[in-house]
């Protein structure tokens, strides 16, 4: 895995396309989830506008394991605030509403992304920060603790 793949402004463009028509379909269907669609791409536009020239640039020009694993690190942390001790209706006090649920949650998906980089991708190095760090912000957008589906339903 050498190299990188380089989007021109076009490609970006086309792929904001496949989004737009997303927005559409949940007009189409009635499915009501259009406006928080087209708000999250719009935070993932402007986030990527801020952080991508700085400290992005910084840890994935790098094969430093330590700015990879912080880079990780605070990517969890940040996660498992939002997603999990933002939302419990009845929290424990102190530390132990957010060390709890983010160290439950954030372990297997950790476990899970070095499986992928090593197993599925097979990175050389696996830590290399042009995969791992894409790979679990990816995970960690996608996977959402069992009692948030359970509640919901």
């Amino acid at each position: 895995m050498n190299g990188y793949i380089d989007l021109s402004y076009w490609d970006v463009a086309f792929a904001s396309v496949f989004v737009l028509i997303n927005a559409a379909l949940s007009l189409a269907l009635d499915l009501n989830i259009h406006r928080r669609m087209l708000i999250a791409a719009a935070r993932m536009v402007v986030q990527l506008a801020i952080m991508g020239p700085g400290p992005c640039r910084f840890v994935q020009n790098s094969l430093a394991l330590i700015l990879t694993g912080l880079a990780m690190l605070g990517m969890a942390l940040f996660a498992g605030r939002r997603r999990i001790a933002a939302r419990q209706e009845r929290p424990l006090a102190g530390w132990w509403s957010y060390g709890l649920g983010a160290v439950w949650h954030h372990d297997r998906l950790h476990a899970v992304t070095i499986f992928a980089l090593t197993v599925s991708l097979e990175a050389h190095p696996w830590y290399d920060p042009r995969y791992a760090v894409p790979l679990l912000g990816m995970i960690l957008g996608n996977a959402r603790p069992a009692y948030r589906w359970a509640s919901t339903a």
